[in-house]
């Protein structure tokens, strides 16, 4: 066996910034990267742009396997049967067995699906992948009427995706508000407003009660509420569960995810975990910034540097065509300003705790919104009473925003 040899398991997002900041690290060992997919390293944040036909296939892909000093065998399509910490082996789904002096768990999350929705049916699909997005294009002719569960991020890109392609489509949603973990009510209410605006239809406050069903393939919803929804095409988006069964089956510390340190260590083995599937003190991760700099300290770690993770919570950003959406920080105190323009599409709101600012929600309008990033990360001092910064925040806080735009 050569010596130092990384293997990954998972070739997606985590996998590709991972390898790029080991590239430019000097890593030189060998690594082997383990995909169940037939596709590796491509951006699932461009998925529903893909959907909606914004971008091409091509621009999904992050990672250039040829433009690459690494030394990397790319193992496709298939999956980790078992983990031997004491054996320090992977066995494969082929029956491979596969030593390694490192492994790094990069497999990501998958689609948390409410227990009576049955994804055996025709018609009932996930947005998660590359095929995902795959079959959903090539349903787009046959499904002139699409539902789709949830209405958080994924939900909402999925949804918006499914109408730009001309489909009657429906967005339910269990709670009475959009994005209901990361806006404030007005900013909820005005991005409803936008979506109906184009067409969509919005069930907020609803949950599948049932689903109907002729000779194996999805038919209608009934709602909790006795309402009946007809649909060719169901799609699941109502969240994601960090993939953990084989770290769990081979002893190693599970939670909700893969229990790691800030050096993204799995109790001080020469294991690692990093994305959506690892747990820095009882949080785990979603959102693309704090993956990118788990990335640049995991990288650090594997070439022999000392490097800690912390993680500070990235602003919202809503990645479907023509809709601009920023939120960041907190958007509970209970000082406030804010400005709603319903005819412009416009929803902007600041949020303030102690002279401070703590949040804001930005909707159509989202210019400033990496100064007020700024503010509140230097937590800077803000006059709440102040509606200039409302409106243009730069001259309140120059030296801040100067830090920001030159970050």
């Amino acid at each position: 066996m050569a010596r130092d040899h990384l293997v990954i398991v998972g070739a997606g997002m985590a996998c590709a910034l991972l390898l790029e900041s080991l590239d430019k690290g000097g890593f030189s060992g060998p690594i082997t990267v383990i995909s169940e997919e037939s596709h590796a390293c491509y951006n699932r944040v461009l998925l529903s742009s893909w959907l909606a036909g914004t971008v091409k296939e091509e621009d999904l892909q992050m990672f250039d396997p040829t433009a690459t000093s690494l030394n990397i065998e790319w193992i496709y399509e298939t999956a980790v049967d078992n983990l031997d910490m004491s054996a320090g082996s992977v066995v494969l789904s082929s029956g491979e067995q596969l030593d390694f002096d490192r492994l790094v768990f990069a497999t990501g999350a998958e689609p948390a699906v409410p227990a009576n929705v049955p994804l055996s049916l025709q018609g009932v699909e996930t947005f998660r992948t590359r095929d995902d997005a795959r079959r959903l294009l090539d349903q787009q002719s046959q499904s002139l009427n699409v539902a789709v569960l949830g209405g958080g991020l994924l939900g909402l890109e999925a949804a918006e995706g499914m109408r730009a392609m001309g489909c009657e489509t429906t967005l339910i949603h269990r709670h009475h508000r959009l994005m209901n973990r990361q806006l404030d009510l007005g900013g909820s209410e005005a991005l409803a407003a936008e979506l109906r605006s184009r067409g969509m239809c919005l069930r907020l406050g609803a949950t599948v009660d049932r689903v109907e069903s002729v000779d194996g393939r999805c038919v209608a919803l009934c709602l909790d509420d006795g309402s009946r929804i007809q649909t060719d095409l169901l799609i699941i988006a109502t969240g994601i569960r960090p993939r953990v069964h084989i770290a769990r089956r081979a002893g190693l510390p599970v939670n909700h995810g893969i229990v790691v340190d800030p050096s993204l260590c799995v109790s001080g083995r020469p294991v690692y975990a990093l994305g959506e599937c690892c747990e820095v003190d009882g949080e785990t991760f979603g959102m693309v910034t704090p993956i990118r700099s788990q990335a640049l300290v995991l990288a650090r770690v594997l070439c022999g540097e000392k490097a800690r993770f912390e993680h500070e919570s990235p602003p919202v950003q809503l990645k479907i065509s023509d809709i601009e959406l920023f939120a960041v920080g907190e958007s509970s105190s209970a000082a406030s300003i804010g400005v709603s323009d319903e005819a412009q599409g416009v929803y902007r709101r600041l949020y303030f705790e102690n002279g401070r600012l703590a949040g804001a929600v930005l909707l159509g309008d989202v210019s400033g919104g990496a100064v007020y990033e700024a503010l509140i990360s230097a937590a800077a001092s803000v006059d709440p009473h102040d509606m200039k910064i409302l409106f243009d925040p730069q001259p309140i806080a120059p030296l801040v925003v100067g830090e920001a735009q030159a970050a």
